[in-house]
């Protein structure tokens, strides 16, 4: 069965910008690698719901997980807006 999988972007105050995007498994990261290589700004912060990994990891990103929270919610930051990283 083939779920459809959808990304949301959330514009908060200011500039920041904020996917939201309900996985099912990040085992189809591919989907959500075309979305962020497609749109003219990328996201300040991306939140995965669902992922179901111990490690979700996208290109430009870094990972604001801890193993308590496996599979349950991935915030990832943009590297670019990270200080000391």
């Amino acid at each position: 069965m083939a779920t459809n999988h959808t990304a949301t972007t959330v514009k908060p105050r200011s500039d920041l910008t904020v996917w939201q995007w309900n996985c099912h498994s990040y085992d189809n990261r591919a989907v959500l690698q075309q979305h962020v290589a497609a749109v003219n700004k990328k996201s300040d912060v991306i939140m995965l719901q669902e992922t179901v990994t111990k490690a979700p990891s996208l290109p430009g990103y870094k990972a604001h997980i801890s193993p308590a929270e496996d599979g349950v919610c991935a915030p990832l930051s943009a590297k670019a807006h990270l200080r000391g990283t």
